[in-house]
């Protein structure tokens, strides 16, 4: 990378690896943001093809990625996000859960707002699970994954950015509270 990067993403995962396949694919289609980010992928002790499936985007990556895996011993989220977070080299930390396609200007929109002493909070869209399942690289397309978020989730979406938006303007003490995503 020639040095340090401005950002490092920090995915959790455990027992997805389809799922962490397109989450991956997401993150290497992101835009404007070449050399400025590291990958690590985070795992809580999955027994499938979690390690093959980081050891071939890794080999397809124009980025570092790094896999670190934990023993299982029950749902340790806390955990596996910070043994990602001590492998991190970057400046700042996104964390990603590892079922969260993210957007082509996901981690160009976060650099953009990056200042010294701010949290930056985003949550996600949930589809069903039959849609879920359906996704591939194709249906990584703004347009198509817009159109695959139920009405309900765009609306929920909406508010959550208005109560921030407000939260923010009246400088809330307590809100909006950091949760992963």
């Amino acid at each position: 990378m020639g040095g340090r990067a401005d950002i490092s993403l920090v995915v959790n995962t455990f027992r997805k690896p389809a799922h962490l396949a397109l989450v991956l694919e997401s993150i290497r289609r992101q835009e404007g943001v070449d050399g400025r980010f590291e990958v690590i992928v985070s795992d809580d002790g999955s027994d499938d093809d979690t390690r093959s499936v980081v050891e071939t985007a890794a080999a397809r990556a124009p980025f570092p990625i790094t896999f670190t895996t934990l023993p299982h011993d029950g749902f340790r989220l806390a955990r596996t996000r910070n043994q990602g977070a001590r492998l991190a080299g970057g400046r700042a930390l996104l964390f990603l859960d590892g079922d969260c396609v993210a957007p082509r200007d996901h981690v160009a929109a976060h650099l953009e707002r990056l200042r010294p002493g701010r949290a930056l909070l985003g949550y996600c869209a949930r589809l069903d699970e039959t849609t879920s399942r359906a996704l591939d690289p194709g249906a990584l397309e703004a347009e198509t994954i817009r159109r695959l978020v139920p009405r309900r989730e765009r609306s929920a979406l909406a508010g959550r950015h208005r109560r921030m938006t407000w939260h923010a303007a009246i400088r809330h003490p307590t809100k909006p509270r950091l949760a992963g995503g």
